[in-house]
């Protein structure tokens, strides 16, 4: 091999560590929901989400449908009191008197809206939490995703020990920095509907997960010392897809080779005799 040769070879390497890099670099939010839709309470299917929530009885309805703004049923959806945000309510109704949840709202829209949801594409979930709790029974909540149909909720938490009420400031939480593909970054969790439905965290799911993510969402549990859990600012952050990536480095590589050989040849046709 001349060192010319070796010059061009290293050249090439030395361009496809540095495309290597880029997906660390150029992730993006790709899907967000801030829950604004007037100043007008509504019921969650009007933004994309569903609710489901545990019962007295121990089953689990679900209330995505029902319309808000009613004395007698307000368990979740849109309020307007100083920003729009989306909430669940359990104990305004005789069927959720003793409850503190669990809930879970989500919502199957990125699985539309994204490229790709598979979980080894994601980078980051944030959202803004306000919740009720007191330091003897704090309110606590976890990003849920659905994979293959089965949950999984996120081993990472949010607590609230106080009651700031719908006035109150909201925290940021957010999950980043992790493998979101490592099953001890996530615990197995039932979420199904029906008088015999339950809404569950269990153990850690342990192994490699993968595949398409089909729902993303936010787990919840109600501390004793207030009803409301309300979230605002859901987004979802990823990764370019890795197919992608490898034809793009692929074709840079390619237009980088082809740049030097012209450039060389140019050199070689203008020099003298």
């Amino acid at each position: 091999m001349t060192d010319t040769w070796k010059k061009e070879l290293l050249s090439l390497l030395l361009l496809g560590a540095f495309l290597s890099v880029i997906p660390k670099v150029s992730s993006a939010v790709v899907y967000t929901e801030e829950f604004t839709v007037g100043d007008s309470n509504t019921d969650m299917n009007t933004v994309g989400w569903s609710v489901y929530l545990k019962n007295d009885s121990g089953g689990v309805d679900d209330l995505s449908n029902h319309t808000l703004n009613l004395s007698n049923y307000e368990p979740a959806g849109i309020a307007d009191y100083t920003s729009d945000f989306a909430f669940v309510v359990p104990r305004t109704h005789t069927s959720y008197d003793n409850a503190d949840g669990p809930g879970l709202l989500f919502t199957t829209e990125p699985t539309t809206t994204l490229s790709t949801t598979d979980i080894g594409s994601l980078s980051a979930l944030s959202v803004s939490v306000n919740a009720d709790g007191s330091a003897g029974d704090q309110a606590l909540g976890r990003f849920a995703i659905q994979i293959g149909g089965q949950w999984y909720a996120s081993a990472s938490s949010v607590t609230s020990t106080s009651n700031n009420g719908p006035t109150g400031a909201f925290s940021t939480f957010q999950v980043n920095g992790i493998t979101f593909t490592d099953g001890d970054n996530w615990h197995l969790m039932t979420a199904t509907t029906g008088v015999s439905g339950d809404i569950s965290v269990g153990a850690l799911a342990g192994g490699t997960l993968s595949g398409s993510i089909q729902s993303f969402g936010f787990y919840q549990e109600y501390g004793n010392n207030g009803d409301h859990f309300r979230i605002d600012d859901y987004s979802v952050t990823v990764v370019p897809e890795p197919t992608s990536i490898g034809i793009t480095s692929l074709a840079l590589m390619g237009f980088f080779y082809y740049s030097r050989k012209h450039k060389a040849k140019k050199q070689a046709l203008t020099m003298p005799d």
